[in-house]
């Protein structure tokens, strides 16, 4: 049987075509694009690339600690075997926000349930400095790379907080943060969302620890995974400490910038950012007049944990006598009711 049509050549066409971006499989599908349209489409390929050949340069520079992070697409719980069961139903859900170091090529996870956090700014800068602090005290140049999703990664609270990790760290620290061109920011990190996934599958999960039990074994091969649990207390309200340490409108723009770097000169902090991962770098006048920064003080984005929508409590509910081993998650289930709102 001939498998002329799996030729090298078919076979890049298949990648080309399945795997570009929705925007250049829109911009390439055009039969007449203007003239606009094509000058837009340049200069996304040219970011694509740029931002592709700045990673492949910090990766070779020993001075930088370099760490791709992405939050993983929602865990759902309880998850059953037989997944006819649970289709309908409205479970809750895991935020598992995955970090990897190219230096050591070991992964990480942050993760919390939606009772003790959501999935904004105020999650992500908290995990950010949560991981400097815990695994990066000692490096003084470090690079992250994420996607430019503004709700989570590309936004002011993130900002403030490199900020803040740049005033608590040593004279010369260097905290870049480098975005991918939207539709290309396939990174290392992807490969911890992925190794999860295999080992999840056939796999029961009545509460969020067994997610974290998941998350910790994952690896067949090499060292394993870092875990830590975040809980509503944790969280950092970013938001206010930009609030109460930016300009208004110093940060218009942010939107078009691929590259943020917080540093600390001589006891000073100073922003840049540039529209390109190679820069050139621009200083940014950030500060309040007569702002102050809550650098010691940080205000909690959470008080308590958060409500939980009743028939999702419900509905999740209704899977725990499913479960091969239900004892936990009937003590788990038992104790979140407390967050179901009593007029909901």
């Amino acid at each position: 049987m001939s498998l002329g049509f799996l030729s090298p050549s078919y076979l890049l066409w298949v990648f080309f075509y399945f795997c570009r971006c929705d925007y250049c499989s829109y911009y390439l599908n055009m039969r007449s694009p203007t003239l606009a349209q094509t000058e837009r489409y340049e200069q996304h390929i040219v970011s694509k690339d740029e931002c592709k050949l700045a990673y492949n340069i910090d990766i070779e520079d020993p001075s930088k600690t370099v760490v791709s992070f992405d939050l993983q697409q929602i865990l759902q719980f309880p998850k059953l075997k037989n997944t006819k069961q649970t289709f309908y139903k409205s479970r809750m859900v895991v935020y598992n926000l995955c970090f990897f170091i190219k230096n050591t090529s070991k992964g990480y996870c942050l993760t919390w349930s939606q009772v003790e956090g959501g999935r904004g700014s105020n999650e992500i800068a908290t995990c950010l400095k949560y991981f400097v602090s815990t695994y990066l005290a000692d490096s003084r140049h470090i690079v992250f790379y994420s996607d430019g999703c503004p709700g989570q990664n590309k936004n002011q609270a993130v900002v403030a907080c490199l900020a803040d990790i740049a005033h608590n760290s040593p004279a010369g620290q260097v905290v870049d943060i480098k975005f991918f061109e939207t539709g290309h920011s396939h990174m290392d990190v992807d490969s911890v969302h992925a190794c999860i996934e295999r080992a999840s599958q056939g796999k029961e999960v009545g509460t969020p620890s067994d997610w974290v039990t998941i998350f910790q074994s994952a690896k067949v091969e090499g060292e394993q995974y870092e875990v830590d649990e975040l809980r509503h207390h944790q969280f950092t309200d970013w938001k206010q400490v930009a609030l109460d340490a930016l300009k208004i409108n110093a940060l218009e723009g942010i939107s078009g910038m691929h590259w943020i770097r917080a540093e600390n000169s001589g006891g000073r902090v100073e922003i840049w950012w540039g529209e390109g991962c190679l820069g050139p770098l621009r200083k940014v006048d950030w500060r309040k007049v007569g702002g102050q920064p809550s650098w010691n003080d940080h205000p909690r984005a959470y008080q308590a944990r958060l409500p939980l929508p009743k028939k999702r409590y419900e509905d999740s509910l209704s899977l725990v006598p499913l479960l091969r081993n239900r004892g936990n998650a009937e003590l788990y289930f038992r104790d979140v009711a407390s967050c179901v709102p009593a007029d909901s």
